[in-house]
């Protein structure tokens, strides 16, 4: 992997991705229940608008909607659209 994406080796041999998926629920754990909460909660929220100050952001589909949380020993949960690559502006 590139020298410029150093998080981007480490990740692939120190983490475990979790899909949270609703099939199992007695599975489930308490991370990956409550971000399934959470994008439940959250997924029609329609306040606000697209950003147009900066031309990548106002590119980005506003139904896309994902969350995605990496605990400190490397487990990533995911759910919703959290693959799609997107521009993050502060």
């Amino acid at each position: 992997m590139s020298g410029s994406r150093p998080w981007a080796s480490a990740r692939s041999r120190n983490t475990a991705v979790i899909r949270v998926s609703r099939s199992v629920p007695d599975r489930i754990s308490p991370i990956a229940q409550r971000l399934s909460e959470l994008h439940d909660r959250y997924l029609d929220d329609r306040d606000g608008h697209v950003a147009t100050c900066i031309p990548e952001v106002s590119l980005v589909p506003p139904d896309q909607f994902g969350i995605a949380v990496v605990t400190a020993d490397g487990h990533v949960y995911e759910m919703g659209d959290s693959r799609e690559a997107f521009t993050i502006a502060s």
